[in-house]
């Protein structure tokens, strides 16, 4: 039986033991009243009567304490079959949750690689992808105040060439020959992981993807992660990858004290 089923038997059976308590708690109550008014009666066959009366209740009450058992039983027995079947259910989800991660992750680096045309490593020295930038910041537009702004004018003052989409794009740009070029042309990419960023927005999506062909083309590690009021384990269902990457926090560091790490890194 599905769960749905067994939550409805389940219900079903709950109610009956309840109709069963009840019948005992009256049954008893009557047979309680019967053998008062025996003891009190000074008529022989009155006494008599209100006896019988009493035992026949009491039988009533006895037969709704069996039911109320047998219901008990199934009640635990549905209760244990609901929970089997609850438990196939989430094995269902999670293996289908695992086999549709490890399609994403197989997919072709030539399927991935659609967002970026014609990419090359790039290298400092002459050619068509100098490494102009040293890192580009791949955020949610929500985020351009609070983190990706700050965090860009921080690594700048420490004298870092950085691509934000505000500082290298204008009206009437290609977005996509925009955002190719950005990240050709950058040495590493910060990506600003927040609720926003994990719902999905197109062209987040298509940075990231782009910084991942960066990393399988190179072999060396290129993103660099920030998590922005975000938990292990909702970046784990947007992606298990990122988060086994280790990442800066910004409930833990200052824009400036990333800032530092991140130019750290880049020197190291």
């Amino acid at each position: 039986m599905r769960a749905d089923g067994l939550r409805r038997q389940l219900q079903d059976l709950h109610n009956k033991a309840a109709q069963e308590s009840r019948k005992d708690s009256d049954a008893s109550s009557k047979a309680a009243r019967a053998r008062e008014q025996a003891s009190r009666s000074s008529s022989s066959g009155l006494a008599s009567m209100k006896l019988r009366e009493a035992d026949r209740y009491e039988k009533q009450a006895l037969d709704a304490r069996k039911k109320r058992a047998d219901i008990d039983r199934r009640i635990a027995d549905a209760t244990g079959r609901l929970h089997t079947e609850e438990s196939r259910i989430a094995r269902e989800q999670t293996d289908s949750f695992r086999r549709l991660e490890e399609e994403i992750l197989q997919r072709s680096v030539a399927e991935r690689a659609s967002v970026v045309t014609s990419m090359q490593e790039p290298t400092y020295g002459t050619g068509a992808d100098i490494a102009e930038y040293d890192f580009f910041v791949s955020h949610a537009g929500l985020d351009k105040a609070s983190v990706a702004r700050p965090l860009a004018e921080a690594l700048r003052a420490r004298e870092k060439h950085v691509w934000l989409d505000e500082w290298h794009m204008k009206v009437g740009d290609s977005i996509r020959s925009k955002i190719d070029e950005g990240l050709r042309k950058s040495r590493y990419g910060i990506v600003v992981l927040s609720k926003d960023f994990l719902e999905g927005r197109h062209w987040t999506e298509q940075e990231l993807n782009g910084l991942f062909v960066r990393e399988e083309q190179s072999g060396e590690p290129r993103i660099l992660l920030i998590w922005h009021n975000v938990t292990k384990e909702e970046v784990a269902r947007y992606s298990p990858i990122l988060a086994d990457k280790v990442a800066l926090k910004s409930a833990d560091y200052t824009i400036e004290e990333m800032a530092t790490i991140l130019v750290e890194r880049l020197i190291s």
